[in-house]
């Protein structure tokens, strides 16, 4: 018995440190009644820390809003209590006393029973829950450090103006509630009441602002700063939302508020730089600003860490760290301010550093890729966007079985360096990489190795087989295999193969004047070939879709052609509404005098003969007919000067004995 309750007592202490808080539920006696709270606390946590206090709303529980806001899940990183204060009933009292008191006597029990810090207890809620807090802030400005109120306001009173002491509040509202709308009730102009009455001085607006850590919802965030006795509103107005909480502006409230005491002795702090707005590198001197003031005495210390790492500890002004080459990735910098009293007030700010833009290859001589190069080719030369240790420097050239180290033929810090084959050195046939290494530039930054690819006296190419990893296969052969294509497309467009390709004539003639033009083309840069490639594919595209659409097109013809004259005499078939279209279209409508010089309209002609031609073959597979496809038609095209045409022209058609005028 002994072990089972050893081993559920290790199993339940395993739980705890997975939950990262503890909860309890408790009570406290006001107005003559027993009221619950839930709280959450750290597992492990010092005396005076400080406590949220949320108020649901209205016909809900302290279980639906903690499921919701979720800031129990910040308590044990952050260190605080979260008190979740239960209603009485459905509803809050928002018209006198009740839950006010309520509110006061949790602030005595939670101080009694947890250790909370008086001068740090800040207030969230929830639609009624928000209600409560407008309407108890003219009464307990000196309790509540800053005030949270989201999804709600008292509509029905004006507690700026009943406010004797300047408060420091953060407000978050959905753009798209439904119940407090966030036009209807005038919330912006409700929150600025509060700056207005705290006579603030700064103001500033973050579009597209996404709250702490989240990435699915962002909003608009409106800063007033610099208020009487150092107070600020703020107004998160969010998208993406609607009137439930909102568990990502649990760390936009706590983050408000942990800034704020009613203590008026303890210190401000402020990193004044760097910006989170400006940009940075690894390769930047960052100069980090700290301004620390105590209204009643003197600063002992100021001291700056950075992810952790104290990195200044100073007890005059100026406070300023010079912060040489920071690595790449994002930093927190943290200022922590400490007066003659002891007492002490910090703050964190988010760096992110990036990666110093790389070093460039601007131009490569020869170029990358390069092919057919004589075996004794020298120099390579490179040019970079910023000057290198050229002293340093080093080229090898390898095919896999030899190495060659190129001779470094420039000194100093240079943008252009050379190299050149060793004396009396010749380069058997073969693909070879190149890579230049051990570079750095005039910032002090290592760059990775640069490869350049070159092939040394090869010239054979097999277009039927383009091997990628070779640069004459890849680049001269893709341009050699696109001028074969091109040249089958002219060839196999000639009127002599097939009278359908007359109105292609005019593209035929223009590549042909480019296949005439690369006939004898030869380079050892591949951006030559890829250029000269890209050219004649631009010459083949028009001819390539005229050709295409022209044989779709009279495939479709003919069809419709052999359905129309071979149905002309059956009754059931004239009394058919596609069969009258398809008709109009092969007699008139779509003829190929009418779309054959014209892609669109021989794409549309083509695409409504197949419609109508496919509403018919039900119909023409149940009538007791011969099928078209079991007996050849006997086809004649004559053109209006008396010629034969092997398919279809305006003029003469003559099928099975019958004639008809086509226009």
């Amino acid at each position: 018995m002994k072990r089972i309750l050893i081993t559920l007592s290790l199993l339940a202490s395993v739980l705890m440190q997975v939950q990262a808080f503890v909860k309890d539920s408790i009570f406290v006696n006001t107005g003559g009644q027993r009221r619950n709270i839930i709280v959450f606390k750290p597992t492990h946590y010092e005396s005076d820390v400080p406590l949220m206090i949320v108020t649901h709303g209205m016909n809900q529980s302290p279980e639906y809003q903690y499921d919701s806001d979720k800031f129990y899940t910040m308590v044990d990183t952050a260190k605080f209590v979260v008190a979740y204060l239960r209603s009485d009933g459905s509803t809050w009292d928002i018209g006198g006393t009740k839950d006010i008191n309520f509110v006061k006597a949790s602030i005595t029990k939670l101080k009694q029973d947890y250790g909370i810090d008086t001068n740090r207890v800040y207030w969230s809620g929830f639609s009624m829950g928000s209600m409560l807090i407008y309407h108890a802030i003219p009464t307990m400005y000196n309790q509540i450090a800053a005030f949270a109120p989201t999804s709600g306001i008292h509509f029905s009173s004006q507690p700026w103006n009943n406010c004797p002491k300047p408060i420091s509040l953060i407000h978050c509202h959905a753009y798209d509630d439904t119940v407090f709308g966030y036009t209807d009730y005038g919330i912006h102009d409700y929150v600025e009441h509060f700056a207005k009455m705290d006579h603030t001085q700064k103001y500033k607006k973050i579009t597209n602002y996404y709250p702490n850590g989240q990435t699915w919802w962002n909003g608009d965030k409106e800063v007033w700063s610099e208020g009487d006795n150092g107070t600020e509103v703020e107004l998160f107005s969010y998208r993406n939302g609607g009137h439930w909480p909102m568990d990502g502006n649990q760390r936009e409230i706590w983050n408000f508020c942990k800034r704020y005491s009613l203590d008026s002795g303890i210190p401000s702090v402020s990193i004044l730089s760097p910006s989170t707005e400006d940009s940075f590198t690894a390769i930047d001197t960052i100069t980090v600003e700290i301004e620390a003031k105590d209204t009643d005495g003197t600063i002992q210390s100021v001291i700056l860490t950075i992810d952790g790492k104290e990195v200044m500890n100073l007890s005059e002004a100026p406070y300023i760290y010079r912060w040489i080459r920071p690595t790449a990735g994002t930093h927190t910098l943290k200022a922590k301010v400490t007066d003659n009293d002891k007492k002490t007030k910090e703050v964190t700010k988010k760096i992110t550093i990036q990666a110093p833009a790389p070093l460039q290859v601007l131009k490569a001589e020869p170029e990358n890729h390069s092919f057919d190069l004589p075996t004794n080719f020298s120099p390579f030369t490179y040019t970079f966007d910023f000057s290198i240790d050229c002293d340093k420097a080093t080229a090898t050239l390898t095919n896999g079985e030899e190495s060659v180290t190129l001779v470094n033929g420039t000194t100093g810090m240079s943008q252009v360096i050379s190299f050149s084959l060793p004396e009396n050195t010749t380069l058997n046939e073969a693909d070879y990489t190149l890579t230049l290494s051990n570079v750095t530039d005039e910032r002090i930054v290592d760059a990775a190795p640069f490869r350049f690819q070159y092939t040394f006296g090869i010239t054979e190419v097999n277009i039927e087989n383009i091997d990628s990893t070779s640069a004459v296969q890849l680049y001269k052969g893709g341009f050699l295999r696109t001028m074969a294509d091109a040249q089958a497309l002219y060839d196999g467009t000639a009127m002599e193969v097939d009278t359908i390709y007359e109105s292609a004539q005019k593209m035929r003639e223009a590549l042909k004047e480019v296949l005439d033009e690369f006939a004898t083309f030869a380079s050892t840069a591949p951006s030559e070939y890829e250029s000269a490639k890209a050219t004649v594919e631009k010459a083949m595209a028009p001819l390539a879709t005229r050709k295409t659409n022209l044989e779709n097109y009279y495939a479709a013809y003919r069809q419709a052609y052999d359905i129309v004259n071979q149905f002309a005499d059956n009754e059931e078939m004239q009394n058919k509404y596609a069969y009258r279209r398809l008709q109009t279209y092969v007699t008139s409508l779509y003829t190929p005098a009418k779309v054959v010089n014209n892609d669109s309209k021989m794409v549309s002609a083509t695409e409504k003969i197949l419609q109508y031609i496919e509403q018919l073959q039900p119909i023409i597979t149940g009538i007791n007919t011969p099928s078209i496809s079991s007996k050849p038609a006997d086809k004649q095209f004559y053109s209006l000067d008396g010629k034969r045409h092997s398919n279809p022209i305006r003029g003469i058609y003559i099928q099975n004995g019958k004639k008809l005028l086509v226009r």
